[in-house]
């Protein structure tokens, strides 16, 4: 498979203060990805540069073989802690065709092709049911399921995630996951997590991050190798996972 998203000997730092030193990383298409490190290890800091929010220091970062900024389009983008006004009047259905904008023109109202797109989202993540409730009224699982939803409506060709699963309960996460596992079968995903064991049972391959990056396969992965990333002892803990 091509590579999608090709990181090479990129370096970037805040205010002077070092973050990424020398990163490269190339992703496939169709590639399930796990990018994991500590707080602070430059996580957040590679996901915005590899969306073209961010310009690195050093290096490049293509994507599709264009810039990053140039790209943006082509990538469904679900942030760490969406910030929004959880008062605001918007109901599900509206918060899930915001994602579709780019792929038409927008006057005040949606186009047919534009509902199909989200009508076609919402059933596969079971919204349908709460289409017309405002988000306010939502649990945080279901809060999550509307916002991979509006990165879904943009057709992505590439879905990055950036701890889609944080503050939610086992079973919703175990539910986002079993949904990215079916998508990547025909788009490519990365996914920031910290649960390393969690994640194992879905990802192609991990890239451990802490300043500096380095990809294992899932197989590879021990409690060594996350002690060193960490800096710290570290224990695994090996989760079950039923997949249909």
């Amino acid at each position: 498979m091509a590579a999608v998203i090709e990181v090479d000997d990129v370096s970037f730092a805040y205010n002077g203060a070092p973050v990424l030193e020398h990163v490269s990383l190339q992703i496939r298409e169709e590639e399930f990805i796990g990018l994991i490190g500590p707080n602070a290890g430059g996580k957040t800091t590679l996901v915005k540069l590899i969306l073209g929010l961010l310009q690195p220091d050093a290096g490049t970062i293509r994507v599709y073989g264009h810039c990053a900024d140039e790209a943006r389009t082509r990538i469904g983008y679900v942030p760490q802690r969406p910030i929004y006004n959880r008062a605001f009047p918007v109901s599900v259905r509206d918060s899930v065709l915001m994602g579709t904008i780019n792929s038409g023109s927008y006057f005040g109202s949606y186009n047919r092709r534009q509902r199909a797109i989200g009508d076609s989202v919402m059933d596969i993540l079971d919204l349908h049911g709460i289409a017309d409730q405002p988000i306010s009224n939502l649990s945080g699982g279901q809060v999550q399921r509307v916002w991979i939803a509006r990165a879904l409506c943009s057709e992505p060709g590439i879905l990055v995630l950036d701890e889609p699963t944080a503050n939610i309960d086992v079973r919703a996460e175990e539910d986002i996951f079993d949904l990215l596992k079916a998508y990547n079968a025909h788009m490519t995903i990365l996914v920031v997590s910290h649960d390393i064991a969690f994640i194992s049972s879905y990802v192609h391959r991990v890239a451990c991050i802490n300043r500096t990056l380095v990809c294992h396969d899932v197989e590879s992965i021990s409690g060594k190798t996350v002690e060193e990333l960490y800096g710290g002892q570290v224990s695994i803990i090996h989760h079950e996972h039923a997949h249909a």
